[in-house]
């Protein structure tokens, strides 16, 4: 998962999350990528595990890099269709989850 994801950012240059679903085979799943551990900021509901792993060790290996946007623009990035906008887990009163909306860079952080 790490090379498909890796390929497809060298091709493309920059992606949302939602595209990378939709383009790279493996990467829709049940698992939940989160902003450092913080379960109540969430990047991206639908990815396997082996792409969670990979899109963290690509970013440690400084091979990507991850910038928050607006989230028009991270489900209009590629035109891709607002269903893919993610369902996130129900907030609580105490607890209030949010996605975070991003785009993925292919290369180190400039």
């Amino acid at each position: 998962m790490r090379d498909a994801i890796l390929g497809y950012l060298e091709r493309v240059g920059n992606a949302s999350f939602a595209a990378m679903e939709r383009d790279i085979p493996g990467f829709k799943g049940e698992y939940r990528l989160c902003l450092d551990d913080d379960e109540t900021l969430v990047l991206w509901p639908r990815l396997t595990r082996d792409a969670s792993d990979a899109i963290i060790t690509l970013q440690r290996d400084r091979l990507i890099w991850i910038e928050p946007v607006e989230d028009w623009v991270a489900l209009g990035f590629e035109f891709v269709p607002f269903d893919f906008a993610p369902d996130l887990p129900a907030s609580t009163p105490d607890r209030k989850v949010s996605w975070l909306p991003v785009i993925v860079h292919f290369g180190p952080k400039p």
